[in-house]
């Protein structure tokens, strides 16, 4: 699940979205349906069950562009150290068949889906309420949504894979976009709300759950593996190799070609228009301001989870 930051490997990429666009979503889909992602496979299309760990089921809820490949790896890393098994549900099926992906937001079909012990589920939602949900734990995570936008923006542009016509489209819309026209993009804007509704949603219920930032996890990463690992009651990880292992922010400049081009906090101030920072602001204050994210600093806020 590790981010892939092999300049190479990035190169190569970029070569094959601007010279063979089409290649990419035909070699996604066939790798994933009969090479890569075997658990996967095994799990949601053949009904296979493998897991015998007792251990209750874990669910990363997340935002898109909140570091969700990087933190998936770690949350493998430490549930399979429970004897659990990890299944990276929100990306087998963007690469299976996207068009199917939509549905792993479904209530009904978390609730047919998801097993109470055993599994790391990672990623899902947004999903509209708590109806159906598994009494399972789940980790939150969210990021300022106004630099989710910036990287959204620069990330379909230049460095997301094209797995789909549609997603093919959405590049060449994109490209035709200012960052000032996306700001005031309703689809994504819309989008944005649900997740954010989401996490309050969960945030608020009785269910166990632990709330953690992206943000939190870049500029200290070894307090949230922490949290993570008392959530999670794992002992004996080596928390500071993991730290430096996953967790780092480019030092300068930023490289559109990669997933991680930037990292930073705060993108959203140099990148935007005055009137579209207050734009967004307007749009997602109220609702961001008890995440401790504000208009022009990010505060740190302590979230204790339920269990």
């Amino acid at each position: 699940m590790a981010t892939v930051n092999n300049i190479f490997i990035l190169k190569l990429k970029s070569l094959v979205r601007r010279f063979m666009p089409s290649l990419m979503p035909m070699s996604l889909r066939f790798s994933s349906r009969f090479i890569t992602m075997k658990r996967e496979r095994d799990y949601f299309i053949k009904g296979v069950r493998s897991s015998n760990s007792k251990e209750m089921s874990l669910a990363l809820l997340s935002q898109p562009r909140a570091g969700t490949q990087v933190c998936e790896a770690v949350i493998e890393e430490l549930y399979q150290s429970t004897g659990g098994l990890s299944l990276n549900t929100g990306k087998f099926f963007f690469h299976y068949n996207a068009s199917a992906a939509k549905k792993v937001n479904n209530n009904d079909w978390i609730e047919n889906n998801l097993e109470k012990s055993g599994y790391f589920y990672g990623h899902l939602g947004p999903f509209s309420s708590l109806e159906g949900l598994p009494e399972i734990q789940y980790i939150l995570m969210t990021r300022d949504p106004r630099d989710v936008l910036v990287s959204h923006y620069y990330s379909v542009r230049e460095a997301h894979v094209i797995n789909s016509k549609k997603m093919m489209e959405k590049v060449t819309r994109l490209k035709e976009m200012t960052l000032s026209e996306y700001c005031h993009y309703e689809p994504i804007l819309q989008d944005l709300e649900r997740y954010i509704a989401q996490t309050e949603l969960i945030r608020t219920s009785i269910l166990s759950h632990l709330y953690i930032r992206y943000e939190d996890l870049m500029y200290d990463p070894l307090e949230s593996l922490e949290k993570i690992t008392k959530f999670l009651d794992v002992k004996g990880i080596d928390l500071s190799k993991m730290s430096q292992e996953h967790f780092s922010i480019l030092k300068d400049g930023e490289d559109l070609s990669s997933h991680r081009r930037s990292g930073k906090w705060g993108q959203f101030r140099e990148k935007l228009s005055r009137n579209d920072q207050e734009y967004l602001w307007e749009r997602f204050g109220d609702s961001i301001k008890p995440l401790g994210y504000h208009k022009d600093n990010l505060e740190k806020v302590e979230q204790p989870f339920t269990q």
